[in-house]
């Protein structure tokens, strides 16, 4: 019977020996018997594909292209935004109001400086309109809680239903777009509407039972009438009657600023800077008043006498400015005076007749320069014993 060795058994080795020891057939010896290298099961495999490199590229050249494309379709779009703006197409994107955009509103940006004002004064007017038709409805409902009917209730649906979007369409953005390109058929579009507006404002607060039914508008008569039945109907309708006076109030004022700012545009389009159409400053016309002409005689005569005793003026000066006069005819006139008034001789001589005074007999000389018929109309000698002035 065959005994198996001990596993655990120590072998004795001779390090020094020249042969082969007992234990040169142990594990070390079989591994270092077997050759490592590719191939082997004790290797790792790595799989490495060959067309990475490739597939880069072509990734690359997709991007690229997809990029191109890009570049491509912004160009197109902005070639056709341009050629929209050139023919007077503009983009309106929705932004009021701005937590649910329904329509496109922008008065900041698209409206000129000079007419915003009143633009946002008719946006003001339209949300008015508004308000009263949203009010009108929850006074009718408040009615028809007490017994008014369900008809007036269905009459009221339909004026809000029906006025707040037909006000924008037919009057409110012909303004926006009025003011923003400058067109005179959306203005005369305007006022058309705009005055059917305020004829409606005006019938629903008074609201006369043979125009609409019954109780189905907020306007005095109406809340006269449910003041006898139920007195917080009454309240409701006359705070409606409220809202559509002070619609009433700011209509009109919308329409006399728009009717003088017409006007001014007009104004602009004739007289105005071709380039700023800003009117041009003219200087009033100046009108003297016949007791400032009085006052502006009595102080040119006092200059002119004041003049007179300085020695500035002397009679050889009078002289010699009428000899010129005469000399060169009637053309020119003489340039000594000062002062024009329209008829001095007359209020010279009207203001003697008041202060009762009498003419001192002139010396020679003065009666000749008076016999001279080359001086004009407007010049007169102002004569006395010892001044000669002449005033044109």
């Amino acid at each position: 019977m065959s005994r198996d060795p001990n596993p655990f058994d120590e072998e004795e080795v001779n390090p020094f020996a020249s042969g082969s020891a007992p234990g040169s057939n142990s594990r070390l010896s079989t591994l270092a018997s077997k050759a490592f290298g590719f191939g082997n099961k004790n290797d790792a495999t790595v799989d490495i594909p060959l067309d990475t490199v490739n597939d880069a590229k072509k990734r690359e050249t997709e991007l690229a292209a997809w990029e191109e494309n890009l570049k491509r379709r912004e160009m197109d779009i902005k070639r056709r935004e341009d050629s929209l703006t050139r023919a007077g197409v503009t983009v309106e994107d929705k932004n009021w109001p701005s937590f649910f955009p329904i329509i496109h509103h922008d008065i900041a940006k698209e409206i000129p400086v000079h007419a915003q004002r009143l633009q946002y004064l008719a946006f003001a007017s339209w949300l008015g309109i508004v308000l009263c038709l949203s009010w009108n409805v929850i006074a009718v409902i408040v009615c028809w809680i007490r017994g008014g009917g369900i008809k007036i209730f269905f009459l009221a649906i339909i004026y809000a239903l029906l006025g707040c979007p037909l006000s924008y369409v037919l009057w409110y953005r012909p303004l926006y777009r009025a003011m923003r390109t400058d067109s005179a058929f959306k203005f005369g579009w305007f006022f058309l509407f705009y005055l059917i507006h305020i004829g409606f404002c005006i019938l629903a607060a008074i609201a006369p039972p043979i125009v609409f039914h019954g109780k189905s508008l907020t306007g005095i008569l109406a809340a006269i009438d449910t003041f006898s039945d139920h007195a917080l109907v009454g309240i409701f309708y006359l705070v409606g009657f409220g809202l559509f006076c002070l619609e009433i109030l700011i209509s009109l004022w919308v329409l006399q600023r728009q009717r003088r700012a017409s006007v001014q545009e007009r104004k602009r389009a004739v007289h105005g800077d071709p380039n700023t159409r800003k009117l041009k400053l003219r200087t009033p016309p100046v009108s003297i008043s016949g007791k400032r002409k009085r006052k502006l005689f009595k102080k040119w005569r006092r200059e002119q006498k004041e003049a007179m005793e300085k020695g500035l003026v002397t009679m050889e000066d009078v002289e010699m400015a009428v000899a010129e006069g005469s000399s060169e005819g009637t053309s020119e006139k003489p340039k000594v005076s000062v002062l024009k008034l329209e008829s001095q001789k007359d209020i010279f001589f009207s203001q003697c007749k008041s202060k009762r005074k009498s003419f001192k007999s002139p010396s020679a000389p003065v009666d000749s320069m008076l016999d001279r018929r080359s001086m004009n109309d407007s010049t007169l000698l102002l004569a006395n014993d010892s001044e000669v002035i002449l005033v044109r």
